[in-house]
């Protein structure tokens, strides 16, 4: 069977190699249990309560996981792995994590149907932040700690994580990194693709780690600051509060919200260079820059509409706008206020800006600013061509040159996106038991991986209303989000499935 099992690496059914497809499923199934067997120890050490599940459907998957890991094990280095099996390989990942991560939650009886608890757990991998439950306090601690850790083990990547500890996969795990890593710059900032992944999960570590100890500083109990720190690092947005940062008064621990939120939405690239005292590219020196260059003008634009429409004071306006601006731009989705009850204006800014994003290389979600830049000196270029029909006009972004090809990937991805978007409005719309807004903000949200919506997805509500339809559309809707669409896309057409 060892030997068998070791072949599937170099014999390829349908012209894919199922040895990677089956080895990195395994590993990931090893993580996850291993993870859920933590969250037991936790939530036995607390409340006493769920952990029984979670002992149990760790267990069931640890052994296979981590025997398949070693049975089916990469015959040596330099494996050859093309583009369809990174596709392939990357969402099997996610799908696996999401149907075993949702058992947990089903079995313990706090997800009304295990469709519901798919949707929560995809949420969380996805860092999206969507619930289904209308009250957080009353679940287990064992449940609450899950939330967070599917969270925060989404935000870094799955498919990173397993490069950083799998130097064997060779080439495949360059084109694995670059198939997770969310955004058009992916860059290697280290000679090898491995040691470059290990970097961002230090960093990560790190922001985590510093993220909790400055919530503990602002007042949270370390139970509440070590969760939160996870959803926030991650840009996640789950709380072990059904009021969510809302439940914090203090404005200390909003301002450092704001921060570490602001932090996520970074290119991860950026901090490894920093810290081996590299110089910055133009290119994305320009992207930071924009990215809080849209903060801070959105934040402005929202907190005068408080004002002028909502009778909103001065100080509490700015601080209001600044954090949901901040939560909805880096698609995290904590929410001090309903901004559901704010003016059209307001509201219809929030809708917008789900759509925008952070930076490439980040946690976040959303079509990303680098994108925006792309598509904004496009037009500029198209438009001196235009009065200028005989000059040559080079587009560039800092150092980086913007080719046609780029062009038109950038077009391609964002006509895809908005398709996607488009189709999963009008199906929750059609099948979900909601109305329209509050069907298009749904779709919007879980797309970009915001989270909280409009209307009966708002900010104090909760996606329980969604029929079991409607959330499993949302479910591929977050997974097309996360994986920036044509990673899932591919599998869906018989090109992909013809043996070559």
């Amino acid at each position: 069977m060892k030997a068998d099992l070791r072949q599937l690496w170099t014999r390829h059914p349908l012209g894919l190699n199922a040895g990677i497809v089956i080895w990195a499923v395994s590993a990931v199934t090893a993580i996850v249990s291993v993870a859920m067997l933590i969250v037991a120890f936790v939530g036995f050490l607390r409340d006493g309560a769920g952990w029984p599940t979670f002992v149990a459907t760790g267990l069931a998957g640890a052994i296979p996981g981590i025997a398949m890991l070693y049975l089916a094990r990469p015959p040596g280095a330099n494996t050859i792995i093309r583009a369809r099996d990174v596709f392939l390989t990357v969402t099997a990942c996610w799908v696996v994590a999401t149907l075993l991560g949702a058992v947990p939650t089903l079995v313990a009886g706090e997800a009304r149907s295990y469709v519901a608890a798919v949707f929560e757990t995809m949420s969380g991998y996805t860092t999206t932040g969507a619930t289904t439950f209308d009250a957080i306090e009353p679940l287990p601690d064992s449940v609450l700690l899950w939330r967070s850790v599917t969270q925060w083990l989404g935000g870094i990547g799955i498919v990173v994580l397993l490069v950083g500890i799998a130097p064997a996969l060779g080439v495949g795990s360059t084109r694995a990194l670059f198939a997770e890593v969310s955004g058009p710059t992916k860059e290697r900032y280290t000679p090898r693709i491995a040691d470059t992944a290990r970097a961002l999960v230090r960093i990560y570590v790190v922001l985590s780690i510093a993220c909790a100890l400055a919530y503990v500083v602002t007042g949270m109990t370390l139970w509440d600051a070590v969760n939160h720190a996870m959803t926030t690092i991650s840009t996640g947005g789950f709380s072990t509060h059904t009021a969510s940062l809302g439940y914090y008064e203090q404005p200390s621990t909003r301002l450092v919200s704001i921060i570490f939120m602001i932090l996520g939405g970074v290119n991860f690239g950026l901090f490894i260079l920093l810290s081996m005292r590299r110089p910055i590219p133009k290119g994305s020196k320009y992207e930071f820059n924009w990215y809080i260059a849209v903060l801070v003008a959105f934040t402005l634009i929202v907190a005068s509409t408080l004002v002028k429409f909502d009778d909103a004071g001065g100080a509490s306006a700015l601080l209001d706008a600044g954090f949901t601006v901040t939560s909805v731009i880096t698609t995290t989705g904590y929410t001090t206020v309903d901004f559901d009850l704010w003016n059209e204006t307001a509201r219809t800014i929030i809708l917008a800006i789900m759509f925008v994003g952070g930076s490439a290389g980040s946690t976040v979600g959303g079509i990303k600013i680098f994108r925006w830049m792309m598509l904004g000196v496009s037009i500029r270029a198209e438009l001196r061509r235009l009065m200028h029909p005989s000059a040559v006009v080079r587009v560039r972004i800092g150092d980086r040159h913007i080719t046609d090809r780029d062009v038109l990937t950038l077009m391609s991805f964002v006509m895809a996106f908005l398709l996607v978007f488009v189709t999963s409005a009008v199906a929750v719309a059609a099948v979900g038991n909601v109305d329209m807004v509050s069907s298009i903000s749904a779709a919007a949200s879980s797309l970009t991986l915001v989270g909280p919506g409009l209307g009966t997805v708002g900010a104090s509500e909760s996606y329980s209303a969604i029929s079991d339809k409607g959330m499993a559309i949302l479910t591929v809707t977050m997974l097309l989000g996360r994986l920036e669409v044509f990673t899932v896309l591919a599998l869906l057409t018989p090109a992909f499935w013809r043996r070559r």
